[in-house]
């Protein structure tokens, strides 16, 4: 493999005991790469080191006194993993066909996650907090989330929010007739022929006959 901003070194050697050859450095390379091409006696040392994750082509050509020339196309598998992360690169295989490049894949490191693994996965996205409870990511390399506390009107069970039933009980509700559970809290509404007053709990008897229309000679109100 090589790392992006990390450095790569490339051997190799031409040799013939009756000719001498001139090597010379082609392809394509990135012009914020940084790269180093020395030879010593027949042998060569590549020095690179990738700052992107751009394709490249590295090719040595080497052409002795005759014309005649060789090609080495280097095959690179680059990888840009963050492997201060505890990221790793896949073990290298794959076709790079003829273009000799190969972009790894990763595997990420606990809570890490994206093409390069350098994005904190977000565990909200696995957890169903309580309606209107927060949700707190617990940051990589942590994993999960946690839920914040319980609304009044719930209870705390298993590490998650349940709706207390106010209505299944005159200690938790004070309706006067009839009780409506809800979400976190609840209603009390009241009997036909009656009405809720402004305390929303207690009711009185609506006087029909304080409507006079509705009866011709005597009225009699019934509860």
């Amino acid at each position: 493999f090589a790392f992006v901003n990390d450095t790569t070194i490339y051997l190799f050697t031409v040799t013939d005991v009756n000719d001498t050859f001139d090597v010379l450095l082609q392809g394509t390379l990135p012009p914020q790469d940084e790269y180093t091409f020395t030879s010593v006696d027949g042998a060569y040392n590549f020095t690179w080191i990738p700052m992107s994750t751009q394709t490249v082509s590295i090719q040595f050509l080497a052409t002795d006194s005759s014309g005649t020339s060789t090609l080495l196309h280097l095959l690179v598998r680059l990888c840009a993993c963050h492997r201060e992360l505890n990221a790793t690169c896949t073990d290298g295989s794959g076709d790079p066909g003829e273009s000799k490049f190969l972009m790894q894949s990763c595997s990420c490191g606990s809570g890490y996650g994206g093409t390069f693994c350098d994005v904190d996965v977000d565990g909200c996205n696995d957890i169903d907090c309580f309606p209107g409870v927060e949700c707190t990511d617990n940051p990589a390399p942590l994993t999960g989330a946690k839920c914040g506390d319980c609304p009044n009107g719930t209870v705390t069970r298993n590490d998650s929010c349940e709706d207390v039933n106010e209505c299944k009980s005159n200690a938790t509700n004070d309706c006067e007739q009839n009780c409506a559970n809800n979400l976190g809290s609840f209603s009390c509404s009241c009997n036909a022929g009656y009405t809720l007053n402004q305390d929303s709990k207690s009711c009185d008897d609506i006087n029909e006959c304080d409507d006079t229309s509705r009866c011709h000679q005597t009225c009699n109100n019934t509860v």
